[in-house]
């Protein structure tokens, strides 16, 4: 799933991005960057998995704002240091 494919949908089902949401966001960016510098080091294999756990952060993110939106409040999103 493109990130254009990604905001079309949360767009066509009306989904708020909340914090608990954009954690989920970045989450896959992080992943897609991985994915970007494994492919540029010539592994396949290990961007692949990166790819995987990408996607998988985005359908968490979109998954989340449903149950959001169903709810009627939004999940908290906590930072430990």
């Amino acid at each position: 799933m493109t990130g254009q494919e990604y905001l079309e949908i949360m767009r066509d089902e009306k989904l708020e991005r909340s914090p608990m949401v954009r954690v989920f966001e970045k989450q896959a960016r992080i992943f897609q960057q991985a994915e970007n510098r494994s492919m540029e080091a010539g592994d396949i294999l290990e961007a692949k998995k990166w790819a995987i756990l990408a996607l998988e952060s985005k359908w968490w993110a979109i998954e989340t704002a449903q149950m959001e939106k169903a709810q009627g409040w939004e999940f908290e999103a906590v930072a430990r240091t």
